[in-house]
């Protein structure tokens, strides 16, 4: 019971307040009974009484349930705390057994770096005695390339002026045979154009009698026209071999004559001319033509 008080003092408290003044008021409920009222208003003072007593119960079992939680959340938490210290006695005992393999292993740690250290040494000490041989093998070394340079330069000298002499003897024939192969060149490109230049007229030529042909077919020679006249028409053409403009260029001296001449140009048209891509049309574009009435 005294640990109760102690744990509890609160409800302790309030359980004894409700009781004093349940205490109060039956007494005051008894004196003022016996003054003033009969017995129907001490009915009622009993009622009043019971509900208070109701209310107090209610309070203490709602203290009690209360304290119930209390004592459960204590429960919990000391189970807790057990859990944690459980816990912690582990973690420090894992901490130990980390702590004995840390020494361990800086132990082993040491041994290897003193086993590492004297490796070096030993490795260092090696490589200063091949370095000290190879410092005497370079020096012989440095003997030898001097010698054997001084020899290369000498050997460079002599294949230097041989070059020199052998480059300037093949210029001499490469000049010479560029000479003869540029007079090749010459006379095979004027035999060339010679062709070509005879080629092209030929061509030229070719066509030329070709319009002549189409223009004295298309020719409506007038009957009164003598016989030796002769008018000259300057024809412009395109590509196509149509005629653009037919103009005289020297007159016959007959105007009907004349005019039958041109009638006979644009009559022809489209006269045959080179594909443009032969390169022969320019010598067409601007032509002279020559008719004369033969008969």
């Amino acid at each position: 019971m005294i640990g109760f008080i102690k744990e509890h003092p609160r409800a302790v408290f309030v359980a004894v307040i409700v009781h004093l003044v349940f205490v109060a008021v039956l007494v005051v409920s008894f004196n003022f009974s016996e003054l003033k009222f009969d017995s129907a208003p001490k009915v009622e003072s009993i009622k009043a009484t019971a509900v208070d007593e109701a209310k107090v119960q209610q309070e203490m079992k709602k203290l009690e349930q209360a304290d119930q939680r209390r004592e459960q959340k204590l429960k919990q938490a000391e189970a807790a705390r057990k859990r944690e210290e459980k816990r912690l006695a582990q973690l420090k005992k894992q901490r130990e057994v980390e702590k004995r393999k840390q020494v361990e292993l800086k132990k082993k740690r040491a041994a290897e770096q003193k086993a590492e250290k004297q490796r070096l040494e030993k490795i260092k000490a090696e490589q200063k005695a091949e370095q000290e041989r190879l410092a005497k093998l370079e020096a012989e070394k440095k003997v030898v390339a001097e010698a054997k340079r001084k020899e290369e330069e000498r050997l460079a000298a002599l294949e230097a002026q041989r070059v020199a002499e052998e480059k300037r003897q093949q210029k001499i024939e490469q000049e010479q045979r560029e000479r003869e192969l540029k007079e090749k060149l010459e006379a095979e490109q004027s035999r060339l154009s010679a062709e070509r230049s005879a080629q092209r007229q030929t061509e030229v030529e070719k066509y030329i009698q070709q319009i002549y042909a189409e223009v004295y077919r298309a020719w409506a020679v007038p009957v009164n026209g003598k016989q030796g006249m002769t008018t000259e028409v300057r024809v412009r053409l395109i590509p196509s071999g149509d005629v653009v403009t037919v103009d005289i260029s020297r007159s016959s001296g007959d105007p009907v004559f004349d005019r039958s001449v041109k009638n006979a140009v644009h009559k022809a048209s489209p006269l045959p001319v080179p594909p443009v891509e032969s390169g022969l049309f320019e010598e067409f574009r601007d032509l002279t033509l020559r008719l004369k009435k033969k008969t």
